[in-house]
């Protein structure tokens, strides 16, 4: 990753020494030297990510790897009063990555250092608690039928029940 460029909506910094991502590996960057763990790479000063909302975006070789820009409004997880939130362990790739009903607060038995932080560095996330509903049924209303072709976007409106939560008051 060496040359390419971190950023948030307050700064950037560009990686000045060789760091490798192994396939399925995991490395950590860090504000700070001394975060409460052993980061792979420091981008101290250069900027600091929000609590309240920022994105995070990787540059490499002038293209963007990828953007995360996350918020503490729903859909993303509420106040976490500097604790940190996780992404789910199923849904780690550059698109899932930018919805907030993919990521939770931070599991409260994945500490780590001697403040108490909450997170997994340089290691898998834990899962995201989630729940699942039955669909009791589903009706397409509008349009009764379709003749579009191939590769063509169409709206289509349609209602769905699911017991507990569909109905609730």
């Amino acid at each position: 990753l060496v040359g390419c460029i971190l950023a948030d909506g307050g700064g950037t910094h560009t990686i000045t020494s060789s760091l490798v991502v192994a396939p399925g590996g995991y490395i950590t960057l860090a504000a700070s030297a001394t975060p409460g763990f052993t980061p792979d790479y420091s981008y101290e000063g250069a900027f600091q990510l929000t609590n309240s909302g920022d994105s995070v975006s990787l540059t490499c070789d002038g293209a963007v790897v990828d953007v995360v820009a996350y918020d503490d409004a729903s859909p993303w997880p509420g106040s976490t009063n500097g604790s940190a939130i996780s992404l789910d362990s199923d849904r780690q790739t550059t698109d899932a990555n930018d919805f907030g009903v993919n990521w939770c607060q931070a599991d409260s038995a994945d500490t780590y250092g001697t403040d108490g932080n909450l997170g997994t560095p340089g290691a898998a996330n834990t899962d995201c608690t989630t729940t699942t509903y039955t669909i009791g049924w589903c009706n397409t209303q509008w349009p009764t039928s379709i003749s579009a072709a191939e590769g063509t976007t169409e709206t289509i409106y349609s209602r769905i029940y699911i017991a507990g939560l569909t109905d609730a008051t």
